[in-house]
């Protein structure tokens, strides 16, 4: 299957993503760009990764469901979504690779399986972020070898 994306991004953009790496911090000013970087960067490897779990984890459900969802709608090619959840707000490609958004609202409900990718957007603003990510997250990276984390904050 050819695989065609036609999401382009903006010059810093694609500079950033050419340096992603295991573990990325991206803070930037408001309306720059970083939730469309980060929904490219975790479209690209549910897509090179099949059966990946990759979550995009917001401030709050609104975030989730205004901004984040249909960032992703709009730039993920239509026949590449085998299905679509709203009530879990999960979608899963046709590589079986399955795209969660959470919210850092809650820190338990983030326990559980390993998660391949994790977008954590506004970081700097979650109430419990140094408890999230030490004890709920980072935990869930530790067993993948190709796992990444993108962190991005204004």
């Amino acid at each position: 299957m050819k695989i065609v994306i036609s999401a382009k991004l903006n010059s810093w953009q694609s500079k950033m993503y050419s340096h992603l790496r295991r573990f990325n911090l991206i803070r930037a000013g408001r309306r720059t760009g970083k939730t469309y970087l980060a929904t490219y960067s975790m479209m690209r490897y549910a897509i090179e990764h099949p059966k990946s779990l990759c979550w995009f984890i917001a401030l709050d459900i609104s975030t989730c469901n205004e901004l984040a969802i249909p960032e992703f709608e709009r730039m993920c090619p239509p026949e590449l979504i085998k299905s679509k959840n709203r009530q879990t707000r999960t979608i899963t490609l046709f590589n079986d690779s399955v795209i969660a958004y959470k919210t850092a609202e809650s820190a338990d409900s983030l326990r559980g399986r390993g998660v391949d990718f994790v977008v954590l957007e506004e970081a700097a603003f979650w109430k419990n972020g140094g408890y999230l990510w030490e004890s709920v997250v980072s935990p869930q990276l530790l067993g993948r070898k190709q796992a990444m984390a993108l962190f991005i904050s204004s």
